[in-house]
């Protein structure tokens, strides 16, 4: 699957707020929400329909918490494969 860069402006927030505001159909403000949409708009037009927002950013980005919960699953899973018969 290509990967695709996408570079926010703040000139095209502004001129894309309406649009943002309809689409949201949400009165909560989050700094985050012009990012999703600038992403949402490319994949439309990379003819990708669906975007699932996963928690794999939550790894990779940060959260020190969820990597080493990811850890000690993988260390548990590897120590209960050598208690497995042959």
């Amino acid at each position: 699957m290509p990967f695709h860069d996408v570079e926010l402006h703040t000139s095209e927030m502004a001129s894309a707020f309406p649009e943002l505001v309809y689409q949201r159909d949400d009165p909560i403000a989050d700094i985050s929400g012009f990012g999703y949409y600038a992403v949402m708009k490319l994949a439309r037009e990379h003819g990708v329909p669906v975007v699932r927002r996963d928690r794999w950013r939550r790894i990779v980005l940060g959260y020190e918490w969820v990597r080493a919960a990811a850890r000690e699953s993988y260390r548990k899973a590897r120590s209960q494969e050598k208690l497995l018969p042959e």
